[in-house]
């Protein structure tokens, strides 16, 4: 399920909807570098937890910027998910992450 809400800042409203399109297969690993290589060793050796609490998220230390998160899909494709920006919110919600995904289609 995939979580959005509405203008930047407004929680008044926020919409679930299910995700289309290739799903994790394997965990979340931390990947080491940038190359597919690397990306596939640390989805293998690096596994994150299946749940990441909210302290967690808050404290910004589990997920810190420059952060690649790597997984196979359920189509067999290694894609990588570098986190490139945190920001706090002025509120105490979890902060927004911005990200760039990487797909290498075998």
């Amino acid at each position: 399920m995939i979580a959005t809400r509405g203008e930047r800042g407004d929680t008044s409203h926020t919409t679930t909807r299910a995700a289309t399109g290739p799903r994790p297969r394997t965990p979340m690993g931390k990947g080491t570098g940038p190359t597919p290589e690397q990306c596939l060793q640390g989805s293998q050796s690096d596994v994150l937890t299946s749940e990441i609490g909210e302290k967690e998220l808050r404290r910004g230390q589990t997920l810190p910027v420059g952060t690649r998160l790597c997984t196979v899909t359920s189509d067999g494709n290694l894609a990588m998910l570098k986190i490139t920006k945190v920001e706090k919110r002025a509120t105490d919600d979890l902060p927004d992450y911005f990200t760039e995904l990487t797909l290498w289609q075998q």
